[in-house]
């Protein structure tokens, strides 16, 4: 082997090497961000929200980054309004609301529009993202469902208030498996967030 052949190895080895560490501090990176409860980031969502209006009401959470099986994502929004808005617009009530986006590095961002409210204060909220995925997983049919469809990502994750189920707040989580073009596979599960209780299971798995 000539000398200029053993520089030209060096220099390949050195450079796979290069892009095999950079590769795995970008793994490691992702790793690190996809670690936010849902509820960790609320106490910066709450201080923008007063500093916005100081009779900010909270209306709920809704997953905006990617999730992990604990439940656990890069970024979160939470959503408020506030009372003292209130304007008419064709005899229906507008309100400011306020959306933060609150990212597990600390980043955040907020976005303010008017809206007619769609839900309810959420209040009493004693179960996080986490204890509400370990919940679902645990039943049956979401257990099945994920265990039979592995590339199932969750592609909708709440905290809200829906009066078709209790007063209290719901956390809904569904996956969705892409399946072939024409053939996809979801499951959807409502839990109350006040008691863990799982009011809703629907799946749609292939027979």
């Amino acid at each position: 082997m000539t000398k200029k052949m053993v520089i030209i190895l060096l220099l390949m080895l050195v450079i796979a090497t290069a892009i095999t560490a950079s590769l795995m501090v970008r793994l490691q990176n992702n790793d690190s961000l996809l670690k936010m409860d849902a509820i960790e980031g609320k106490t910066k969502a709450d201080e923008l929200a007063n500093i916005w209006h100081d009779d900010a009401i909270f209306l709920g959470i809704g997953l905006n980054g990617e999730i992990d099986s604990d439940g656990k994502a890069t970024s979160w929004i939470y959503s408020y309004f506030s009372p003292s808005t209130e304007s008419l617009s064709n005899n229906l009530s507008m309100y400011e609301v306020l959306n933060a986006y609150i990212s597990s590095d600390n980043d955040y961002d907020t976005v303010i529009k008017h809206s007619v409210l769609h839900t309810e204060p959420v209040l009493n909220v004693s179960i996080n993202s986490c204890d509400t995925m370990s919940i679902a997983k645990n039943t049956q049919e979401i257990n099945a469902f994920l265990s039979r469809y592995s590339d199932a990502k969750v592609d909708h994750f709440y905290l809200r208030v829906d009066d078709n189920y209790s007063q209290n707040a719901i956390w809904d989580i569904r996956w969705l498996s892409p399946g072939g073009l024409d053939d996809p596979h979801n499951a959807y599960i409502v839990i109350d967030a006040s008691t863990g209780e799982v009011l809703e299971v629907e799946v749609q798995m292939d027979s």
